[in-house]
């Protein structure tokens, strides 16, 4: 059995046309057990890091909420090649003054945005409170809006 067993494998690893009787069928293959074969050998290049530095125009600090977690991120820019991140906060006021302050220690790799406040949008002047909001979080240090929510 064991010499049965041999056989068979090392004619299949010899043979590359050997039909492989453990292919999954397309309807229960999974993405990410997916690994095509290439068919063409040309070369393969590696890009660890861009070669001239980048901005990230869109992420958020869902995840990041630590001064060491922001220096981990700071580190891993470095390493990839991002010079700097603007960082779209969807927040306002007290919010938006906690994560300024921990991202402001990076005044150079962190371009804080706040978001547009739309609460009480129907109610009698919500225009001028809306542009307070946003003229407050410019004097902390709100460099745009984005993530405009509705």
């Amino acid at each position: 059995m064991a010499a049965g067993t041999g056989t068979a494998l090392s004619r299949q690893a010899t043979t590359p046309s050997a039909p492989d009787t453990n292919l999954t069928t397309p309807d229960k293959l999974l993405l990410k057990d997916y690994r095509p074969t290439p068919l063409y050998k040309i070369p393969k290049t590696e890009v660890s890091k861009a070669k001239y530095s980048v901005i990230d125009m869109h992420t958020h600090s869902t995840s990041v909420h630590t001064p060491e977690g922001i220096n981990e991120w700071v580190k891993h820019m470095d390493a990839v090649g991002v010079e700097k991140t603007v960082l779209l906060s969807c927040a306002t006021g007290a919010q938006f003054d906690e994560i300024y302050r921990l991202y402001s220690q990076y005044p150079n790799r962190y371009e804080v945005w706040c978001t547009f406040d739309v609460d009480g949008f129907e109610e009698p002047g919500f225009t001028a409170k809306a542009v307070k909001k946003l003229e407050r979080c410019y004097r902390v240090g709100a460099r745009g809006v984005g993530e405009l929510m509705d």
